[in-house]
């Protein structure tokens, strides 16, 4: 696997994007900070220098964006626990969390330059960050000062060994038993309007199976959740 360490970019996402026909794959890209860091939906993620882990992973081949997140969550969750002992939680879909606030987010992507398709996933970590800004309260960190390079090679390699060799039953298992929010209260956005429901399960494509107050069910395959006490 190539690896490629800088000392700042814009995102590490938009950096595999531009250099994706001159890289080999896999290609790890790990920036000691981010200018411009790419959350879902548009969002940035605050990215100061040296006290969090902002890496993508570049691929030639992988699964549709959805599962390549739900691999990365368990990559990052499982690889976080054994160098560290923190157990991290994952909140449906995209992000780490522990005792309640979000640590970590993730960003799965394909593209494709000249017809060649690419997959890539970013993951930004917060190690020790501190002073979030004011719009981030519910934004912690690790608080732990583990070796970056220690932990974004285990986080890559796990990735390699679930997109290529595991099946995704077993990846989907792993997931489910690190969501934070099932059987929890939780509301949702639909047409403008906000849905109180509770959260059962995922499906096989890693949608969150839903029953709303009303008694219906309903199924999630993109959005934002907020979880209620």
């Amino acid at each position: 696997m190539q690896t490629i360490w800088l000392e700042s970019v814009d995102s590490t996402n938009d950096y595999a994007k531009r250099n994706a026909p001159s890289l080999l794959q896999p290609t790890l890209i790990v920036a000691d900070a981010q200018t411009n860091g790419k959350g879902r939906r548009g969002r940035s993620f605050f990215s100061p220098r040296g006290t969090g882990l902002y890496m993508t992973l570049l691929l030639d081949y992988g699964l549709e964006p959805t599962l390549l997140t739900v691999s990365a969550g368990v990559a990052a969750a499982e690889a976080i626990e054994r160098l560290t002992g923190v157990s991290p939680q994952i909140k449906w879909v995209n992000d780490l969390y522990l005792d309640g606030k979000k640590f970590g987010g993730i960003l799965a992507e394909t593209f494709r330059v000249r017809g060649f398709p690419y997959y890539m996933v970013g993951l930004g970590i917060n190690l020790t960050t501190a002073d979030f800004p004011s719009d981030l309260p519910h934004a912690t960190a690790l608080h732990i000062d583990c070796d970056r390079s220690t932990l974004a090679h285990r986080i890559a390699d796990e990735i390699l060994e679930l997109v290529t060799y595991t099946p995704q039953e077993e990846i989907l298992a792993r997931y489910r038993s690190r969501l934070c929010m099932l059987g929890r209260p939780i509301s949702y956005e639909r047409c403008g309007r906000e849905i109180h429901a509770v959260a059962q399960d995922i499906d096989e494509k890693a949608r969150l199976i839903v029953r709303k107050a009303d008694g219906g069910t309903d199924l999630l395959a993109y959005g934002e959740i907020s979880i209620h006490l």
